[in-house]
Formats: structure tokens, sequence, C-alpha cells
């Protein structure tokens, strides 16, 4: 007996294997009826045996055997629903490709304790069998990470959404608070720089959680100057740390077209990361280069303990942080490792580039530089 025709007339048998070993997945498949347990099983079973049937050349089987064919990814076949029910269910990555390992075996065991014993003249239809199984399975493990792609856009819009106006409020009452009188300044001071480091957090969540689903950092360019953005982000920084110097250095035109509020974003982290990490008692400068006719420079520098050589590579990419020599973080955002990142994808959306140099005796400096007239992207 050929292996489809096998399939295709143990079709039960084989539901019943798939159902008892998804209950074996954790509590998600204990959790779950046989019938959505079963759900697509006997579909999946009845696209394999169709591919299998389905009529191919020499050259398609060798193309598809390296990988190389022109399957299409099929977005509402069984492999994808499949895929969608377990990510709604619970299911992990290796909890879904365990199913499909389980399916791969359930039907060769049974097909091994048939009346027909598999023999050499058999391989043509293994091979099929399994190319289509992996067809199947690549199929539902890109439909699985779409779905969680998807709920992760929705989760953080939702919380994006929902935190900004509690942190509105706060920020709003600490600058109450601060017009006040100095009675109570301190605890206003305590107030907003927290509510604004939170701010700073979901900012760069938002941002790194749209980078990684593929949507680029958007840049809509307008008329600016950067000394005026960066001297509102150090008279607001000077208000929640007015025992830290800080001065902001300028030479040349530095006006031109840039997204203004990514660019104090920009400017903000960089500043932040030196308040964080640099020497208390020595001023943190921010210098800005407008001398080029076609781009301006932005640079920060704080005294204090250097960056490590070895990690002046990676201190741009998301998700990982540096530390001094003593085991302190030397990262702005270095709870989640996202504020240089964040930084890094600012600039190279307005077509510029970031550098960083660190040694104990000349302190560390970040220098962005920016072309004057940035290009819209969206």
């Amino acid at each position: 007996m050929k292996l489809a025709d096998f399939i295709e007339a143990n079709i039960e048998p084989l539901c019943d294997d798939w159902i008892a070993f998804a209950r074996t997945r954790g509590a998600e498949g204990e959790a779950m009826s046989a019938f959505q347990l079963r759900d697509h099983a006997a579909q999946l079973l009845a696209e394999i045996v169709a591919d299998m049937r389905a009529p191919m050349s020499a050259t398609e089987l060798r193309l598809r055997s390296l990988d190389a064919g022109s399957e299409q990814f099929e977005t509402d076949g069984a492999a994808s629903l499949h895929a969608r029910q377990r990510v709604k269910h619970g299911f992990g990555m290796m909890q879904l490709v365990s199913e499909f390992r389980a399916l791969r075996a359930s039907v060769m065991r049974l097909w091994s304790r048939s009346e027909h014993t598999p023999g050499v003249q058999d391989l043509p239809d293994m091979s099929r069998f399994n190319e289509a199984l992996d067809q199947i399975l690549a199929d539902s493990v890109r439909a699985f990470m779409e779905s969680v792609e998807q709920t992760q856009h929705l989760f953080m819009g939702i919380l994006g959404h929902d935190l900004r106006g509690p942190l509105s409020a706060v920020m709003s009452c600490a600058d109450l608070m601060l017009g006040q009188g100095e009675a109570q300044a301190p605890q206003a001071r305590v107030l907003l720089r927290s509510a604004m480091q939170m701010k700073a957090i979901l900012d760069d969540l938002m941002d790194f959680t749209g980078d990684n689903l593929g949507v680029s950092t958007p840049v809509r360019p307008q008329a600016a100057s950067l000394d005026a953005l960066a001297q509102d982000v150090v008279d607001e920084m000077a208000t929640i740390y007015p025992k830290r110097a800080m001065q902001v250095l300028t030479v040349g035109d530095l006006r031109g077209s840039w997204d203004a509020m990514r660019l104090r974003r920009v400017i903000a982290n960089l500043l932040n990361n030196a308040l964080k990490y640099g020497s208390r008692d020595q001023p943190i400068t921010i210098a800005l280069n407008g001398l080029a006719a076609d781009e301006v420079g932005l640079s920060v520098h704080n005294l204090g303990p250097p960056i490590p050589e070895a990690m002046l590579a990676s201190v741009f990419e998301p998700l990982t942080t540096t530390a001094h020599a003593d085991g302190t973080p030397q990262v702005a955002g270095a709870n989640l490792g996202l504020g240089l990142y964040i930084v890094d994808r600012i600039v190279a959306a307005h077509g510029g580039r970031i550098e960083v140099s660190s040694s104990q005796q000349d302190g560390t400096r970040f220098l962005a530089t920016l072309p004057r007239q940035a290009a819209a992207s969206d």
C-alpha cells in the first residue's frame, strides 16, 4: 500500500494519536477539549496526501528537496489556522513544533506496523511525505510567529495608550507642585523625574516593538534649530537635576530640517546617559557644530569611568547593556538596553550616523552627525 493511501485510510487513528500527544503538552493541552485538540488534524493529513499525490517532475522534486521550490505561504490553509488556534490557547513555539514531530512519528510507526512492510521501494513515498510535512510545518511556524507578533503589537498599543494618560496627569501635578514654592520642590522633582523616566521607557518600548514588527522609525522633518532643541532639553533636565552642571556649546549655523520631537529623544537619551553614569562633580557638555554646509554635529560628553573597550561595539544593540569595570551599568535605559538603540535608530532614520569613544583620560563622548536637510520617511 502506498504511504498516501495508508494515511488516507487511517486518518482517524492518526488523529487519535495527535490528540493523545497534544494532551501531554502541559496545562495548555490538558485544558483543551478533544474537539479543540483535533481541530485541523484531519485537514492537515488530507493536505499532505494531496501534496504527495500531486505530479512533480524530477527537476521539481530536486528543487523542492533543496528548498528552492515555489511553494507559497497559505494564510488560510489548515496549517495556518492550526497555528493561530494554538497561539490562542497559550501554546509555545516548541509545543507547536513537537506536535508535527509527533505526527511524523505516528505516521511512520503505524505504517511500519501495518500489513505492508516498508522497504527500499518506498523511499520516494517517504521523501514526498517528509517534504509535504515540512512545508506544512513551515507554514504553521510562519503563521504562529505572525500571530504572536500581532498580539504583541496590539498589547503594546493598548499599553501605550492606557499609560500615557496617567503619566501625563502625574507630570502635570508635579509641575504644579514645583510652582508652589520650595517647600514641595524636592518631592515634586522626584515625581517629575520618575514620571519622565517611565515615559522614556514607554516611548523606547513602543519604538522597539514597532521596529521589530517591521515598522520603520518615521521621520517628519520640519524647519528647526538644533541649539533651541538642545537648550529645551537641558532646561527640562535642570529642573529635575538642579545640582548637576550642564552646558550647551554652539558654533556655526544650526538651522536645518529634522523631526524635532525625535531629535529631542536623541538629546534626552544621551543626556540621561551622561547624568546617570558620568561624574557628578563634573559638567556635562552638549556641543553643536554647524560649520559644515550640508551637515551638523551633535555630541554629548561626560567625564567618569569609561565604557570597557570590548563593549564599545555593542552599545547601540537592543536588549544588551554594558558596564563599568566594577559591574555598574554604563548605558542609559540599562534596565532594558533600549535607550541607545533608539538613539541609533532615530539618527539612522534621519540619514545620519552616530559613534562613541570612551577612555579614562578623555571621558565618554557620543557624536551624532546629521544631514542638514533630512528626508521624510514613513
